[in-house]
């Protein structure tokens, strides 16, 4: 068999195919479901600069938002003007990951080139998620403030390990003024990097100081940090936003955050790399800000220090422990049966916490347990070692299998719910054991020296970049409609006054894109709550004014989860009681309420949309609570 020569172009060539199994993979493992999640509230953002006179009067920005420490809004809302809010979030998001990529790439600047691109390869295929619920991931899909941050944090952090200070305090700082929360970690990661080479940074600690003098001078936002939330705001904060509070997060947060603390371990072990180096400051801030947060958050109530959100260091833990896995995996493959055996194990604890089971710390300590195996002196057989691996494939596949379960039945509650994909025919990019498969068949001959094995790669990586590609946009018909039809006449915006406030149960998008109007009530406007005490009082009114809907609505979901009856979601509508109870029973409601289903009193108007994969009703009616007897 001829083989590639060793030349500059042949090894362009390699470089360009790993490059594009790396697209591929991303955009099989990132599927686009439009616009949902926190980017509905940084579209809001963007639209208030373009039109203060009807959103001004929303709850997220009654008593103003967090928007003003922050470029992002600014900066895009000319593009969503100009382009829209369908082709204005993929034109911006598109780019943003690919820089998320490239930074991705260079903070493995000093692996072998194969190290390097598996590294990056299991960091896009592995799930992004990191503690707080599960609720954010980096490089999420879709468009966010953190979006921005993200690549120029990480880009930093690459910049300063190759010893480049000044763009890597540039990049940090257009973090900063992108998502301070997000770029702080990457601040205080760098500065242990610092620190690390040179102890005279320690000195920066003082700047502690300024800080101190500041709140003692009642200097916005300083000033928070004298105060702390009463107990009426604490407790409002804490049930809109739990995930702020680290001793209210879940097992799987935990046994997530410990296994990347045990990569980072492993990793951090070897110095010698810069990304040793990045892991050991990394560890030490994740363990610090949490620490921080449990104290002076859970237990002190601190609002400056809540504000902080120190816990999103973790996003910076989960990144750099994903890569880390790929230099450790790679050596521990060098050191024969023991190595291997840890290799398979590390990749099942991987799956086995990312897929969010409660007994995923089994996994993990095998997966660590396995490793100081092949670092021990023990004598393993042959035997024993293969029985070994095939037990950790097989509890993989199994995993694999209830993952793909627990989604299909996701997906058949409805469209509406919180996980990655937009369709059955998907599940498969959900599991990474099949995907990570697919993408060491399909990669294995690009590190194999042939011109056959090239013409193989490149036939594999177009097949699957074609496929990726074909199938990432997976919005609903709802939502390409609505993302599509923003800012668009609709039937019922003439009969809303500018100033109206209007009650479209759980979409918000909807009331802000199709109707260009003020939402009375949605759980994602909470957000705000632990940044403004107006914000927190004015919304639980007016999610208690809406509550008979929303406990009918839960009731009747019970009833038929029970299947003690022959009641159907079908059967689950608005009574004319309820909705009467929400316009008149309390000081606070909306002005008008939109419905999928019709009750006594007569609508406004009605709007018919045809869906053809049943994504949302097909009729929707318009009513005004001043009309409702």
């Amino acid at each position: 068999m001829s083989t590639l020569p060793t030349s500059s172009r042949a090894s362009t060539l390699r470089h360009a195919l790993a490059a594009a199994w790396i697209v591929a993979l991303y955009f099989i493992c990132n599927p686009y479901r439009g616009v949902r999640h926190d980017a509905v509230l940084y579209f809001g953002q963007m639209q208030l600069h373009l039109t203060p006179a009807w959103l001004q009067h929303d709850l997220f920005f009654l008593f103003g938002s967090q928007d003003k420490y922050s470029l992002f809004s600014a900066f895009f809302a000319p593009v969503l003007q100009a382009l829209g809010l369908s082709s204005a979030e993929i034109a911006i998001l598109l780019p943003l990951h690919a820089l998320f990529l490239f930074a991705t790439w260079r903070l493995t600047a000093g692996m072998p080139s194969t190290t390097r691109w598996c590294a990056l390869g299991l960091a896009v295929v592995l799930p992004h998620f990191y503690s707080a619920r599960h609720r954010f991931a980096y490089a999420e899909p879709f468009l966010t403030a953190r979006s921005l941050a993200e690549p120029f944090a990480v880009l930093a952090l690459a910049w300063l390990l190759r010893g480049r200070l000044a763009l890597a305090l540039a990049a940090a700082a257009f973090a900063a003024i992108s998502h301070p929360l997000m770029a702080l970690p990457a601040w205080l990661v760098g500065w242990r990097l610092l620190c690390a080479q040179d102890r005279r940074w320690n000195w920066a600690a003082l700047l502690a100081l300024p800080v101190a003098a500041l709140a003692w001078l009642q200097v916005v936002p300083f000033d928070a940090l004298a105060h702390r939330y009463d107990e009426e705001w604490f407790g409002i904060g804490r049930l809109a936003n739990s995930f702020v509070f680290v001793t209210s997060w879940q097992v799987a947060d935990w046994e997530q955050l410990a296994y990347d603390a045990g990569l980072l371990w492993l990793c951090a072990r070897d110095t010698s790399l810069p990304l040793g180096r990045l892991a050991r400051a990394t560890l030490v801030v994740t363990a610090g800000c949490l620490v921080a947060s449990i104290v002076g958050v859970d237990l002190l109530h601190n609002i400056l220090l809540t504000q902080l959100q120190l816990w999103r260091a973790t996003w910076i833990a989960h990144l750099v422990a994903m890569l880390s896995l790929g230099p450790l995996l790679v050596g521990l493959w060098t050191q024969g049966g023991k190595g291997r055996l840890a290799v398979f194990a590390l990749l099942l604890g991987a799956i086995t916490i990312s897929s969010t089971l409660h007994t995923g710390w089994v996994a993990g300590l095998v997966a660590f347990g396995a490793v100081a195996l092949a670092e021990s002196r023990v004598v393993v057989s042959a035997t024993v070692l293969r029985i070994g691996m095939a037990a950790c494939i097989a509890a993989a596949i199994l995993i694999s299998g209830m993952v793909a379960m627990s989604q299909h039945d996701q997906l058949a509650m409805g469209q509406d719910s919180g996980i990655l994909i937009g369709r059955a025919s998907a599940i498969p990019s959900t599991l990474s054991l099949l995907v990570l498969a697919v993408a060491l068949l399909g990669a294995w001959p690009l590190f194999r020296p042939g011109r056959i094995a090239a013409v193989c790669s490149t036939v594999c990586v177009a097949v699957l970049l074609v496929t990726g590609i074909s199938q990432w946009d997976q919005r609903n018909d709802w939502a390409r409609y609505v993302e599509q039809n923003q800012g668009k006449p609709h039937p019922f915006q003439p009969l809303i006054p500018v100033g109206a406030t209007v009650y479209w149960p759980d979409d918000l998008l909807a009331t802000w894109a199709l109707l260009g109007r003020s939402s009375f009530f949605d759980r994602s406007q909470m957000s705000g709550t632990l940044f403004n005490r107006e914000t927190s009082t004015v919304g639980m009114a007016r999610r208690d004014a809406i509550g008979p809907l929303v406990i009918q609505q839960r009731v009747c979901m019970s009833i038929v989860q029970s299947g003690v009856t022959t009641t159907t979601m079908a059967d689950c509508k608005p009574t004319d009681i309820a909705v009467h109870d929400v316009c008149h029973l309390s000081k606070v409601h909306p002005d008008f309420i939109v419905l999928n289903s019709p009750i006594e009193a007569p609508p406004l108007a009605n709007w018919h949309f045809q869906s053809s994969d049943a994504s949302e009703p097909a009729d929707h009616f318009l009513y005004e609570c001043s009309k409702i007897s």
